[in-house]
């Protein structure tokens, strides 16, 4: 699960940073850079903005080069705007680049909201540039629907010379799991180190300890009613998009295997394919496909807790996750997501006091199926199910997104969703 960060109140417009006007620099291409300044990073560190340029003073200037290295800039999630200038000099074009930085600390009070468990609340504080750096950080404890106490960390480049990143999760849980009908406390400690394969390649190796504890008997694969998994296991992925807020062409795949051991043994294989295709000025249409298989059998290798639900705003939109997900479930899963993706509002940076911060709005028809089982027979179908619907995004920065979704089903009932990050990513959380 994941929570919205709301920080971004009483803010003023300011200055829309859209895409670069190539138009503007145009009359400086193929001229030799001779300066590049920096203006406005006072908590981020020069050399962090100098390895995402990939420019150097005494390279030619081609708009591909000063796209992406925009691209790149605005993809740290640590700037509210970027404003790119170029100055003629007798030997060439000096670049400068004016940034408005997002704040180093933000106290805030989170929210979690499942269809399951309801609303939760509670204080939160979280950096996306601990000490300048672009390092994520965050702590909140959530009170309510759920009891949440959750820590995060993601360093995307440990050292200097090696394209290393860090990704740290901690956390403790207390819920009531309606669907498998007995109540959850559980605790996930799971780190991961990545390596960057060139510009769009990711290769990943992950860790984890996960505990769980149930206060009845039946429910866990231990007679003492509570499970200890390690796990262990990577991914290794591509990512073309031409943007990490709002995509609107490019590929996102990845392959990721996970093997589990302890009280339960079995392994997890996911293939995640993700398409975005601009179609027109401020429309985008999104395709994708998630395959989730485990081995074993429920029950005995697997645990009937770690069985895919389907419903609900992160699976298949139109149907109410505790109705659909005590019927449609499974070791096993197959989901696919059609989006009409339309620009009402592009990213706009907002200002207050000295930092920066850059929120959109979005407009999306969408179309959902899938299928969960565990026994081949199940694999039919008639258990197919499909829902279709629109709905509303607000762009944000530190969970992508809130989404606010009305949904038909094949049944001919409506049902409204509200979730928090992209749809296809929130369909990868454990809990749905």
């Amino acid at each position: 699960m994941r929570m919205v960060p709301l920080f971004l109140v009483l803010v003023l417009p300011s200055v829309v940073w859209a895409d670069l006007d190539h138009e503007r620099f145009r009359s400086f291409e193929d001229r030799p850079i001779t300066q590049i300044r920096f203006y406005g990073n006072n908590a981020t560190k020069d050399f962090i903005i100098t390895r995402e340029l990939d420019l150097e003073v005494g390279d030619r200037l081609s708009l591909a080069a000063l796209d992406k290295a925009y691209r790149n800039l605005e993809n740290l999630g640590i700037f509210g705007s970027i404003q790119v200038y170029a100055l003629d000099d007798e030997e060439g074009v000096t670049l400068g680049f004016r940034f408005r930085e997002m704040p180093s600390f933000v106290p805030y009070v989170a929210f979690g909201y499942t269809e399951e468990n309801g609303l939760s609340l509670g204080p939160a504080i979280s950096s996306v540039n601990l000490t300048g750096r672009a390092i994520r950080t965050s702590g909140r404890l959530l009170l309510g629907g759920t009891t949440t106490f959750l820590l995060y960390l993601k360093y995307p480049w440990i050292a200097r010379d090696y394209r290393l990143s860090l990704d740290l999760t901690a956390a403790h849980l207390v819920r009531d799991d309606k669907l498998n009908e007995f109540e959850e406390t559980s605790d996930e400690f799971s780190p991961s180190i990545g390596r960057y394969l060139g510009e769009k390649g990711r290769l990943e190796v992950k860790l984890s300890f996960f505990r769980m504890h149930a206060d009845r008997a039946g429910k866990t694969l231990s007679t003492d009613n509570t499970d200890h998994l390690f796990r262990v296991g990577g991914a290794i992925g591509w990512d073309s998009r031409d943007s990490r807020r709002a995509p609107s062409h490019g590929w996102q795949h990845e392959l990721e295997v996970i093997a589990s051991f302890g009280d339960g043994e079995f392994v997890t294989t996911s293939i995640d394919i993700r398409r975005f295709h601009r179609v027109a000025a401020k429309q985008t249409i999104f395709l994708g496909g998630l395959a989730s298989h485990q081995t074993g059998t429920v029950g005995v290798d697997v645990p009937e807790y770690f069985q895919y639900r389907l419903g609900g705003a992160n699976s298949i939109r139109g149907y109410d996750v505790e109705e659909l997900g005590k019927t449609l479930f499974g070791k096993n899963q197959i989901i696919g997501t059609f989006e009409y993706q339309i620009t009402l509002l592009p990213l706009v940076a907002y200002s207050f006091f000295k930092w920066s911060a850059a929120l959109g709005f979005q407009l999306a028809f969408f179309a959902d199926t899938g299928i969960a089982w565990s026994r081949s027979g199940e694999f039919s179908e008639e258990r197919w199910k499909t829902g279709f619907g629109f709905g509303l995004r607000l762009l944000v920065p530190g969970s992508e997104m809130v989404r606010f979704d009305v949904g038909f089903n094949s049944d001919g009932d409506v049902r409204v969703h509200l979730g928090s990050w992209f749809k296809w990513t929130a369909q990868r959380f454990r809990l749905r």
